[in-house]
């Protein structure tokens, strides 16, 4: 095989059962799991816009379908300039490194673009289990994409680089300089960017005893979707697992510290 016949071999990745596109594309980022099952790389649940929706689907999933020791996160989009959309997916992906390295989680996540069997285009996120562990986790990583998807190219080779990219973005916000401004832009960042690099390098000590049985529990009483997020954690007391509720007063502990 030529070495040029190897650089276009991509990995196959099988769509979920009932998965049709019909022709349309997918404007907005687009957000799955895989699993590898039979030797193959197969997604194991619907891909979501919505960072809630998302989530509740990783919480439905049938006992043992879902891997939590390791991060297999199925990125959709398709992107008007194609060129300009992968520098921000790999904006996204140095940021998430930068955080991983403060860390110390192994693994650094890594993207790959893959052949779906429904997607035109898709890539697949694979990463330390961290990410997958708990939902306000997974809330924050998917946040850390869907941000630079849309407003990057930016700096964020380390944390400091991307707290200082998070403060300005949210600067030129309020002086008007973007025609578009996502829930990303408006509702979460002002509230959790100070608030992320604590959630993630203290997460032993804030998640280290609860287990994904724990952090993926509902007992139905609330809306697993939002309260399960990064931006519920950081703001209120999530109330839909007493493991979960005794992590957010650990994380409070720590913030009052700071």
């Amino acid at each position: 095989m030529t070495e040029k016949a190897k650089k276009k071999k991509l990995l196959r990745v099988v769509a979920y059962p009932g998965t049709n596109t019909n022709g349309y594309t997918c404007s907005s980022m687009r957000f799955s799991v895989l699993a590898i099952k039979d030797g193959k790389r197969k997604q194991i649940m619907p891909a979501y816009t919505c960072r809630e929706q998302f989530c509740n689907g990783i919480r439905n999933l049938r006992d043992g379908e879902a891997d939590f020791e390791r991060t297999r996160l199925l990125i959709i989009q398709d992107p008007n300039d194609f060129a300009t959309f992968r520098d921000k997916l790999f904006t996204g992906k140095r940021m998430i490194n930068a955080y991983e390295r403060e860390a110390g989680w192994t693994p650094l996540s890594k993207i790959t673009t893959v052949k779906h069997s429904e997607y035109k285009n898709a890539w697949l996120l694979t990463g330390p289990g961290e990410w997958m562990k708990v939902p306000q986790l997974m809330s924050t990583i998917t946040f850390f994409l869907r941000l630079a998807s849309v407003y990057g190219p930016f700096e964020a080779d380390t944390v400091t680089q991307a707290e200082a990219t998070m403060k300005r973005l949210l600067k030129e916000s309020k002086e008007g300089k973007f025609q578009s401004k996502t829930s990303d832009l408006v509702s979460f960042l002002p509230h959790i960017w100070d608030s992320l690099k604590l959630v993630i390098c203290k997460h032993k000590k804030i998640f280290g005893n609860v287990k994904p049985s724990e952090a993926w529990y509902s007992d139905g009483s609330t809306g697993f979707g939002f309260a399960s997020g990064i931006l519920n954690f950081v703001t209120n007391k999530p109330d839909y697992s007493k493991q979960v509720i005794a992590a957010r007063r650990r994380f409070e502990e720590l913030r009052k510290k700071i």
